[in-house]
């Protein structure tokens, strides 16, 4: 699991021989917040945030690994944003001593340890994931 977790990726703003920029990353939120809740035109639940980062464009392996192995359902794809929905007892133990934090890329990393403490196994909980390109 842990070649899941490891984001091994180009600098943000890394361009190739012919000027043309990579993908530079992705902002990832895990909340307590639905998916459908995500979606409506309605302020986000500040509070129901367990936590954040940036990371490089190798950085959502782990979630797709989730969606592979059965843990995880994909709501929405496309970048603006990828939606996952999964358990908090298959996601949170990833995030947590930033298990997904091992690599030079992932920076601005926030997580909030007593909503992650507090959280039962058996909530549901949405991965939401914004290209940074």
């Amino acid at each position: 699991m842990q070649q899941y977790l490891l984001a091994r990726a180009t600098p943000w703003r890394a361009t190739n021989r012919q000027g043309a920029y990579f993908m530079q990353g992705w902002s990832i939120t895990i909340t307590l917040e639905t998916a459908q809740r995500r979606d409506a035109p309605v302020p986000i639940d500040k509070e129901a945030i367990l936590g954040y980062w940036d990371t490089g464009s190798f950085g959502t392996n782990w979630v797709k690994h989730l969606v592979e192995t059965g843990k995880a359902s994909e709501h929405l794809r496309g970048g603006y944003p990828d939606r996952y929905v999964a358990l908090a007892r298959d996601v949170l133990p990833l995030i947590d001593n930033y298990g997904i934090a091992h690599d030079d890329y992932v920076r601005d990393v926030k997580l909030h340890r007593d909503r992650i403490a507090a959280c039962p196994p058996e909530q549901a909980v949405t991965v939401e994931v914004w290209d940074l390109s």
